[in-house]
């Protein structure tokens, strides 16, 4: 494991302090790492006391008045949920078949709006006809009221001849 290491690391960078420096001078390499330790994990140790204030400020003014959700409620209405989306889910499969059947039933009313469309015309052509027919009828009911009525009216006839009082002759008009 330490070929590994120190294969990479770079050449140029010497893996440990150099012997051939003064031993005072690395006693002062060791004590500056020493305390750059030191001073890390003091910083570190500030943060999470820091962290910790932080959380406890927070606790103390804004503490939970409202307990937490069970689990056992949090099942039971899901158990509620899932009944009533069953539910639904059922009336919306009633509606859709209700729909198919309106939509068949419009569909059927359809047709036979267009075959009473067609029915009509013809019954149309056919009134059109009847009409003429009995504007016809009632007009040779007209001119044979009318023979009628000439047939029963009084004819004048000529005055026959009317025998005179006096003498039995009769005046011809001469």
């Amino acid at each position: 494991m330490t070929a590994q290491l120190t294969s990479s690391i770079p050449a140029s960078l010497p893996s440990s302090p150099p012997s051939s420096l003064p031993s005072s001078l690395l006693s002062t390499l060791r004590l500056r790492r020493l305390g750059v330790a030191a001073g890390v994990v003091a910083t570190l140790l500030v943060g999470a006391a820091a962290i910790g204030a932080s959380a406890e400020w927070t606790r103390a003014n804004a503490p939970l008045t409202e307990t937490p959700i069970a689990p056992a409620a949090i099942e039971a209405g899901l158990a509620t949920q899932q009944d009533r989306a069953a539910a639904l889910t059922d009336d919306v499969a009633a509606m859709a078949a209700r729909t198919a059947q309106l939509r068949d039933a419009i569909t059927a009313a359809d047709e036979q709006v267009g075959a009473a469309s067609a029915n009509t015309d013809q019954i149309r052509t056919e009134l059109a006809a009847a009409t003429a027919k009995l504007a016809t009828l009632q007009a040779q009911i007209v001119q044979a009221r009318a023979r009628l009525a000439a047939m029963r009216a009084p004819t004048v006839r000529p005055p026959a001849a009317i025998p005179a009082r006096g003498g039995g002759e009769v005046d011809d008009g001469n």
